[in-house]
């Protein structure tokens, strides 16, 4: 059994059911911490997208992520868009808990279709989620994993073409796609010395720019490592839809 911080609460609600309200709740979040972009490419860039699972804390939304589902290649693509939690909050489990039994109730649903989670990194704070959650991704900083490479490569150029350096692994972002804010960039001390951070920095070198690291793996109870395992076969997620 996993135990949840009650003063949180998880939920997803789709997209084509959030108010104005909520939409310009999640922009005052965005903004707080991003820069570059304007509010015009944040909302057409959520409504690109499926579901948002959002992260609330006695009441108030304090972070959210956004998601999209698509098919490719006979597989189905789990992507993930703006991504948030007030810094306050970092230690909390719950939106990265309520995010896995999300998948695993994905798979439930599409037993025979291989799952894949595509995701860009900005930061190593975002790349630290395959570490803890996958037990094989790409890029590694030991493992070439030159089949997941090939398709993040396919997706990568799919879906964002020219602005995608196949030679590198990024996506090569304008300043006006948004970038963290500084204080945001800032990799830990303790962190630094971990190959797993040097690699990224070497994969990375102008994260702070926007630039985004393609990654992937695949989302199987197999792949998983085994707390986040447990969440990926308990699929009770709450949806609040509007």
């Amino acid at each position: 059994m996993v135990l949840k911080d009650m003063t949180y609460q998880a939920y997803f609600q789709t997209v084509n059911s959030l108010t104005d309200y909520k939409k310009q709740q999640m922009a005052n979040i965005y903004f707080q911490y991003y820069q570059g972009s304007d509010l015009e490419r944040f909302y057409n860039d959520l409504e690109s997208k499926n579901e948002v699972l959002f992260l609330e804390h006695k009441g108030q939304i304090v972070g959210f992520t956004t998601i999209e589902f698509y098919s490719f290649q006979q597989k189905m693509i789990v992507y993930s868009g703006d991504t948030i939690v007030m810094p306050e909050h970092w230690q909390q489990q719950s939106l990265h808990a309520a995010w896995i039994q999300r998948m695993g109730k994905l798979k439930q649903e599409n037993p025979t279709t291989p799952l894949y989670w595509f995701l860009l990194v900005k930061g190593y704070r975002t790349y630290k989620y395959l570490i803890v959650f996958a037990k094989k991704f790409y890029p590694h900083w030991d493992e070439t994993q030159p089949t997941l490479k090939q398709l993040a490569d396919q997706l990568a150029i799919a879906k964002f073409a020219d602005l995608y350096n196949v030679q590198t692994g990024v996506v090569e972002c304008p300043s006006d796609y948004g970038y963290l804010k500084e204080d945001l960039t800032e990799i830990a001390a303790h962190e630094q010395q971990k190959k797993s951070s040097q690699f990224f920095l070497s994969k990375n070198p102008n994260y702070y720019q926007g630039h985004e690291l393609v990654c992937l793996c695949e989302l199987s109870a197999d792949n998983l490592q085994r707390r986040a395992q447990k969440l990926f076969l308990d699929t009770n997620i709450e949806y609040r839809n509007e």
